[in-house]
């Protein structure tokens, strides 16, 4: 067979596809009352519009807060999306360099600024492609189609994108950036990169697997470059907003674990698939302290054991190989360990999709991570429907421990698999890009 000729189920994929990351914008222009409730609409949109407007200092709660509920920054999304319904509480908690990234997006009316967030979203998630895949697979139209469905055809990107957060732009892709050029041998400015994670702290300890495990076997470039990205967005955060900004910042970080725990902020809890949440919101809120000093106890544990994996990885096969590997030990973990880990940050499984499917794994091993991705595909779309289909918003379910159980599982093969090769496993595909 002609291998640029595209089997017919393959083609109709493309078009679903395509389809699947058209539709979230298409419903953000056809149900614009709606979508004034969407995470872009009530917290970024509304955040640039205070900075484009000179409100900077309304955009966290006064030092004196004890509620998120009617703070300067709630009445003023409040009144600037007319149709927002009373019962959502607008919060904005991310860093203040972000704020001024959405600054632009303020100046345009809403229903704009949402559709161009959105395409600027689907851009970058479509960017990781050529970061993870070796330039000469995407010669091949086949596969490129293959590699456009394990983007378009998951879940949580397709939640990432209708309700406009910042996993992708702030997040999968940074990770994706800094793995491409630590893979072409740049370790410092993959550094800098991933300091880029600081604006989207929930990927960020992936990054830091990555300098821990290179710093442990003396590859120091790695992490000069991170600490000094880290120092640049520090400095330029604190010049282009003052001291005081950053101290309202840390100060609103408070809430932080309030927002889930709280009924008064109706918060959906389905939303919440790490480990440490899901046990929290299935205690009694007189339990949570003590719980959470064990929780998170058991979470520094964790991610400890992996980066001593993942050093091991890296001394007994050498970068080249180990690379891919870490990576995806440093996705996997994540949901096992953050305490504030929601449903759309999975979008980052998709970079251990692509580098699984762009055969950078032994090949002992590739068949099985391939069925593994299946099946966590398979596990997570239906996560989604479920919820999406019961409206669980409010209510708690077991569904969120099954669907964080499977995950646990998942990591739990990994670490298996990888700790039984040896330097002697070879990949017959290079996986430096």
């Amino acid at each position: 067979m002609d291998k640029d000729r595209i089997p017919l189920q393959y083609k109709l994929a493309a078009i679903l596809s395509v389809f699947m990351l058209a539709v979230p914008i298409i419903i953000g222009l056809r149900y614009q009352e709606i979508m004034q409730a969407s995470d872009f609409s009530m917290t970024f949109y509304v955040v640039g519009n205070m900075i484009a407007h000179g409100k900077l200092q309304d955009i966290y709660p006064p030092l004196q807060a004890t509620s998120l509920i009617h703070t300067p920054f709630d009445n003023y999304a409040h009144q600037l999306l007319e149709k927002l319904p009373a019962r959502n509480v607008a919060i904005y908690m991310y860093s203040p360099l972000t704020a001024i990234l959405f600054a632009p997006f303020g100046l345009l009316n809403p229903v704009v600024a949402l559709a161009l967030w959105q395409s600027i979203i689907v851009v970058c998630a479509l960017a990781c492609i050529p970061l993870l895949v070796p330039f000469e697979s995407l010669k091949s139209a086949l596969t490129k189609t293959k590699h456009l469905g394990w983007v378009a055809l998951f879940a949580p990107v397709i939640q990432q994108i209708l309700i406009g957060h910042l996993s992708i732009p702030l997040g999968m892709l940074p990770l994706c950036l800094g793995y491409f050029f630590l893979a072409k041998g740049k370790d410092f400015f993959a550094g800098c990169i991933w300091a880029l994670l600081f604006l989207k702290p929930q990927f960020l300890p992936a990054a830091l697997l990555f300098v821990g495990c290179f710093t442990l076997t003396k590859r120091w470039h790695l992490l000069l470059g991170f600490a000094s990205g880290s120092v640049a967005i520090t400095l330029l955060t604190v010049l282009s907003l003052g001291p005081e900004a950053l101290m309202h910042w840390y100060q609103s970080l408070k809430f932080s674990d309030t927002i889930f725990t709280n009924p008064v902020y109706n918060y959906p809890h389905y939303l919440a698939v790490s480990i440490p949440s899901v046990v929290l919101q299935l205690l009694p809120t007189a339990q949570t302290g003590v719980a959470k000093i064990v929780l998170y106890s058991i979470a520094a544990l964790l991610g400890v054991f992996t980066l001593i994996v993942c050093t091991k990885l890296l001394s007994k096969l050498g970068k080249e190989q180990a690379l891919p590997m870490i990576l995806i030990l440093s996705v996997l973990v994540l949901p096992l360990v953050l305490p504030h880990f929601l449903y759309y940050d999975l979008c980052c499984f998709v970079a251990v999709a692509l580098i699984v499917q762009s055969d950078a794994l032994p090949k002992s091993i590739e068949p099985q991570f391939k069925r593994l991705m299946l099946g966590l595909y398979a596990a997570i779309n239906l996560y989604f429907v479920y919820f999406f289909a019961t409206n669980l918003k409010g209510t708690h379910s077991i569904a969120p421990v099954i669907l964080v159980l499977i995950l646990t599982l998942a990591f739990a093969y990994a670490v298996a698999k990888f700790s039984k090769l040896s330097s002697n496993s070879k990949s017959d595909k290079s996986n430096i890009i």
